[in-house]
Order: structure tokens, then C-alpha cells, then sequence
């Protein structure tokens, strides 16, 4: 795995320890909220689901030089992304962050700008993904 990748995967393991404590701290503090809405509780379920879970069994495969996490690492990439749009605008319509809009996009075009260079860093290409061949780092 080559310097970028290996960048990628450590800032995408980290963020997914983000996401983790911070659903444990919200949820010690809100939890009757959070089940009484179920679109939180429903986020919370999709956010284990489809970005903690496959974004740990990537970092670990791609840490162990497995092919098959690329591809793994890619789909919980992308996941990530649609989650963080979706809670940056929810969070902002609902004024949780109780400031202004320009920090809440801030940090969405810094994430976005994580997310092309992780990809960049995969080296994918449509083939990629289309024939299943694999690219040497």
C-alpha cells in the first residue's frame, strides 16, 4: 500500500472512531429522543450498518493487504459522503450546530475535498470496478 493510501485509510479509520463516539456520547445523553424520531434512530442504524462496520473491515483489509478491501473502502467512502451531506444540512436545518451555516460548509467541502483525494489515492478507474482486475499499488 503506498503513502497515499495509507494516509487515506488512517484519516477514514479515525473519522469512523469519530462517528462511533460520537453516536455513544449522543446517545447517553439523548437516547429517548433518538428512538422517539425514527429518522435519528434510523441514521444511527445506517451509520453502523453501512459506513462503521464496512469502513473497519476495509482499514483492517487494506492494513493487511487484502485486494478485495479497495473496492470495500470505496463503497464505505461513498457512504460516508451521502451521511455527511445528509447530517450537515439535518444538523443545520435543526440548528444543532448553533452557528453559522458557513463553519457547517466549511467542513463539508473539506470532507468533500477527503473524499476525492482518498479516491484519487485508490487509483480507481470505471474498469476497475466494471471487469474486477486489480491495480497494482
Amino acid at each position: 500500500m503506498h503513502k497515499y493510501l495509507k494516509i487515506s485509510v488512517w484519516v477514514f479509520f479515525i473519522l469512523i472512531m469519530a462517528i462511533t463516539a460520537g453516536w455513544v456520547l449522543t446517545a447517553m445523553r439523548v437516547w429517548n429522543e433518538i428512538i422517539s424520531r425514527p429518522s435519528r434512530l434510523s441514521q444511527l442504524i445506517s451509520d453502523v450498518l453501512v459506513i462503521v462496520i464496512p469502513g473497519l473491515i476495509a482499514c483492517i483489509g487494506l492494513w493487511a493487504g487484502k485486494p478485495w478491501a479497495k473496492r470495500l473502502f470505496a463503497a464505505a467512502l461513498g457512504a460516508a459522503l451521502y451521511a455527511f451531506v445528509f447530517n450537515v444540512s439535518y444538523l443545520r436545518w435543526d440548528n444543532y450546530f448553533g452557528g453559522p451555516w458557513i463553519i457547517a460548509l466549511l467542513l463539508l467541502l473539506a470532507f468533500i475535498g477527503y473524499v476525492a483525494y482518498a479516491f484519487w489515492a485508490l487509483q480507481l478507474k470505471w474498469a476497475w470496478f466494471r471487469d474486477g482486475n486489480e491495480l497494482k499499488p
